[in-house]
């Protein structure tokens, strides 16, 4: 496996996301993810009432020898979560050959064991998707499940929940790939001018009683590019440069990152994601970390885990990004980082 389970939900899990059956899932998890998974293996965590999903996880799809690994990081991962059941889905990019074998049987086999072993967890189904349509590895009704598998879900018809995440600005990308080039550095020319910008912009730390000062009109310049956000006002690279460093204060830094409790974060995660395609090294691990804590407060674990490598590529010793990778590895709920952020704001007042 050459990519770590990476907890994410639905955009907001404080709103509860139900799912009808198989075909709304399958339509649903690119939505879920930000892409279209390519050889993965998802496991999806429900928990009641009435199979609330809490989380998601993908893995790259294993050879057969890391297949019991596999199921047991992923199981670990769902028993964290809070769930009580769960249900696999396997993604393979090749067609189905010979009229019918469908891949994932043996992962689904190890996947019941793992859960079972830990408290009991229900392996409630197991999926494959493979040349645009699916079956379930579970059911033995070829009525229900034939041979030849179901065609998956028409774009143009999309399932309640798949549009419900759509409307909330939900997107869907090719691949993770895709997602990555969406927070990547600029390159070429482009980065050596916002290099330049950056050094230019650069300065240290203000003492007190200047820096409280300063740290106080650097946060209400935040602040005031979110709500120029939601209007949909995108930064000047000047005032994203000047965001970005602002970030180098923990102060700053860490008061942004209370906002990460508000029940709208949308404005705030496009913001950091602005920031960070112009953001250079060395300057870009902060506002990087910043935009995993908010992603990952909002249940998008994946967008964390990618903001969080390029943020330890730039600086390994990162104390906050190797924090977030931690807490990414283990499993931890988003419903702890708003926590965290909601307690703090109360004690900053």
């Amino acid at each position: 496996m050459t990519s770590l389970a990476t907890p994410s939900s639905s955009p907001d899990d404080r709103r509860a996301l139900r799912i009808g059956g198989p075909p709304d899932l399958l339509d649903a998890l690119p939505r879920l993810l930000g892409y279209l998974p390519r050889r993965s293996a998802v496991l999806v965590a429900l928990r009641p009432p009435g199979g609330r999903l809490v989380m998601t996880m993908r893995v790259d799809l294993p050879p057969p020898r890391q297949e019991v690994a596999c199921a047991r990081l992923l199981a670990g991962h769902a028993q964290r979560s809070g769930a009580t059941a769960a249900v696999l889905v396997v993604y393979d990019d090749r067609p189905v050959v010979g009229g019918g074998r469908w891949r994932g049987a043996s992962l689904a086999r190890a996947m019941r064991v793992s859960l079972r072993q830990r408290g009991g967890l229900r392996l409630q189904d197991a999926l494959t998707v493979q040349g645009g349509r699916w079956r379930s590895l579970l059911c033995r009704d070829e009525g229900c499940c034939p041979p030849a598998g179901l065609p998956l879900r028409p774009a143009d018809d999309p399932s309640p929940v798949a549009a419900a995440l759509a409307v909330e600005g939900a997107a869907v990308l090719p691949d993770r790939e895709a997602l990555v080039a969406t927070v990547a550095a600029p390159a070429g020319a482009s980065a050596a001018r916002l290099r330049a910008l950056h050094e230019r912009l650069a300065r240290p730390v203000e003492p007190e009683p200047a820096g409280r000062r300063l740290r106080l009109e650097s946060f209400g310049r935040f602040v005031a590019a979110v709500e120029a956000r939601r209007s949909g006002v995108v930064p000047s690279e000047e005032v994203a440069v000047r965001l970005v460093l602002a970030l180098h204060d923990v102060v700053v830094r860490d008061a942004v990152l209370c906002l990460a409790a508000d029940d709208d974060t949308s404005a705030l995660l496009a913001l950091l994601l602005d920031l960070a395609v112009v953001a250079v090294e060395p300057f870009d691990a902060p506002v990087l970390t910043t935009l995993a804590w908010v992603a990952y407060a909002r249940g998008d674990g994946t967008l964390a885990n990618i903001a969080v490598e390029r943020a330890l590529q730039s600086d390994p010793a990162h104390s906050l990004a190797r924090l977030l990778g931690s807490a990414l590895q283990a499993g931890v709920h988003p419903k702890h980082l708003r926590r965290v952020s909601a307690q703090a704001r109360q004690v900053d007042g």
